[in-house]
């Protein structure tokens, strides 16, 4: 998409080739999903614990829900679980909303100043 956008800036065009090069931009745009991706993501960080539980339920026929009491009873809370996942953002996590802030702006800025000319 940046490509694309540089493109609408940079390169000399005709009113007809700038429209349709515009529309092909915004239809690429639809597609640049890094912002779902990036919302998906968080998301699924609080409840990747859940997912894998009922994943591994429905892969194991619930062996695992059923004997999760006995596990405890043998080894403790802490360690009597069949599977325990535990989602986390790295360090230079926010680099990453940076980047996907950034790109927004660049695209709608760029979008803008092509329909305008």
């Amino acid at each position: 998409q940046i490509v694309i956008n540089f493109g609408l800036l940079a390169l000399p065009m005709s009113l007809r080739d700038m429209k349709t090069y515009l529309w092909f931009a915004w239809i690429i745009s639809f597609w640049a999903a890094l912002e779902c991706f990036l919302v998906g993501i968080v998301m699924t960080l609080g409840q990747i614990d859940q997912i894998t539980v009922y994943i591994l339920d429905f892969i194991s026929d619930d062996i695992c829900s059923n004997i999760q009491g006995l596990l405890e009873t043998i080894l403790g809370p802490q360690d009597g679980q069949c599977l325990a996942v535990k989602g986390y953002l790295e360090p230079a996590a926010p680099l990453l909303f940076i980047g996907v802030g950034l790109q927004l702006i660049v695209s709608v800025v760029s979008i803008q100043t092509a329909e305008a000319v």
